[in-house]
């Protein structure tokens, strides 16, 4: 009986405690790396922490305004895809069109990965057919 009430009692102190835990990062170094950034927005992001993620890929772009390109397009590329995970599909199809308008310049692309563009042009047919067309500018009388 004593030993029945010593293992009901543990399991429910242990429920308890299980039902009151988040998960709680702990703040990201100022001179952290940006794979620090990435390691703990992909980590957020495999928990379906999406806001998350995408609050540390942009923090990441605040702290860092000119990472080498790889980083930068990539960390672009995540945002976009994090804000159609979140449903806002039309800020992830600007977000996206946005990345693919400075490929075309060759300045600001040079370095970037072509993967982000391949990606990011097949997500802007994908969004584009889920999205209504744009209401066309009525003329004034």
């Amino acid at each position: 009986m004593k030993l029945t009430f010593l293992v009901a009692l543990s399991l429910m102190v242990t429920l308890a405690g299980m039902t009151g835990c988040q998960t709680t990062m702990a703040p990201i170094p100022v001179d952290a790396t940006s794979d620090i950034y990435f390691q703990r927005a992909q980590g957020a992001s495999d928990l379906d922490q999406f806001k998350e993620s995408l609050s540390i890929y942009e923090l990441f772009l605040k702290r860092h305004p000119q990472p080498n390109p790889v980083d930068l397009y990539s960390a672009r590329y995540e945002i976009a895809l994090l804000h159609k995970k979140l449903g806002e599909l039309a800020l992830s199809l600007q977000e996206f069109q946005g990345i693919l308008d400075d490929y075309n310049d060759p300045v600001k692309s040079a370095g970037a990965p072509g993967w982000v563009r391949n990606l990011s042009d097949k997500l802007v047919v994908e969004l584009k057919a889920k999205l209504p067309p744009p209401a066309a500018d009525k003329p004034q009388a």
